[in-house]
């Protein structure tokens, strides 16, 4: 809402009619793939209207932020949160400070991982989010168990029925049956083990980098093979039943994106599959829907990443020849989803 405000978006939405999100970004100097992520935020807050795909008018909310008054009173109470984060950092969040970072930065800047909003507010361009969270220990201890906390809600059963490979992997058990790419501590292999009473007879894999799974706690977990890896290089499992990744490509833009899955590719099978664990945006903000995905849409622009509609994720798929076999939508939350694709053609 500051960075709405303080970029007069609310003055540049006319009061009669309606304005298209090309030109508003034009207006701001902004960038509109971004633009729209702030809007998308407030939306589903009842400011703004969205009358047509990515159309804007005003409602009675948003009309308010149009008068001096009540965006001074606006601004007074923001700049109190902005007071207590000088004094005590760690109580606020740095997106505080994303409207000053819109105002010095080239409207790309936000797609560089070295100039994300995080690393400016940490007066630390030039290194990315990951880099910086590996560098200071207290801040990677309060991550780690933050993301801990949060599995709850970003689970790994009730949408793909892992059970349901049984017959597959008893059939090829040679083959390893899921190798969970980035995937920290091994938390969702455990999962998928307590779905189907072990792994079938075939091994299951679990890569991260060498200092997340050797460092001072290493992951040891009885019927999973450790094996330090870099998913940008090639990918040393081939043509197993099952390549997994949750909550990876949210961390980085389509480019970056590419990198890391094109190895993958390169070593699946015919049969294999590669799913992804992740966040499914909807299409369109409306008042009264589920706020949390543009939330963390907006959060991950801070560190340089994007959640993506359906329609991005088959865009982004597409380029490195995977196509979508099926969305598997958790029941009551269907903005978290299981992705299942294969090699096109296959």
């Amino acid at each position: 809402m500051n960075a709405l405000v303080e970029h007069r978006v609310f003055d540049h939405v006319p009061l009669d009619g309606t304005i298209g999100l090309e030109d508003l970004a034009s207006k701001i100097g902004w960038e509109p793939a971004v633009l729209v992520r702030f809007i998308n935020a407030v939306l589903v807050q009842g400011i703004f209207e969205e009358p047509e795909p990515r159309v804007y008018k005003h409602s009675a909310s948003s009309t308010a932020f149009r008068d001096d008054a009540m965006r001074a009173y606006y601004q007074l109470g923001y700049v109190s949160l902005t007071a207590i984060n000088r004094i005590s950092p760690k109580c606020v969040p740095n997106t505080s400070k994303v409207s000053d970072y819109l105002k010095i930065h080239a409207p790309r800047d936000v797609y560089d991982p070295l100039k994300s909003p995080f690393s400016y507010s940490r007066g630390a361009e030039g290194k990315t989010y990951y880099q910086l969270l590996e560098q200071d220990p207290a801040f990677s201890d309060v991550w780690h168990k933050g993301m801990a906390q949060a599995a709850p809600f970003n689970p790994v059963l009730g949408m793909f029925p892992f059970r349901d490979m049984k017959e597959a992997v008893e059939a090829e058990p040679e083959r390893a049956f899921v190798v969970d790419v980035g995937g920290g501590r091994g938390n969702a292999l455990v999962d998928m083990m307590k779905e189907c009473d072990g792994s079938f007879g075939a091994p299951m894999v679990l890569q991260d980098l060498k200092e997340v799974l050797q460092g001072e706690d290493p992951v040891r977990i009885d019927g999973v093979q450790v094996m330090p890896h870099d998913f940008c290089n090639e990918q040393p499992v081939k043509n197993a039943h099952v390549y997994y990744m949750r909550k990876v490509m949210h961390n980085y833009y389509d480019d970056k994106c590419r990198t890391i899955l094109r190895p993958i590719v390169e070593a699946m099978g015919p049969t294999s599959r590669l799913l992804f664990g992740d966040m499914i945006l909807p299409e369109t903000a409306r008042p009264g829907d589920d706020a949390l995905p543009f939330y963390m849409d907006l959060r991950m622009l801070m560190i340089g990443g994007t959640e993506r509609s359906e329609a991005q994720w088959k865009q982004l798929l597409e380029t490195v020849g995977l196509v979508i076999v099926k969305i598997w939508r958790l029941p009551g939350a269907p903005h978290q989803a299981t992705i299942e694709t294969r090699l096109r053609g296959k």
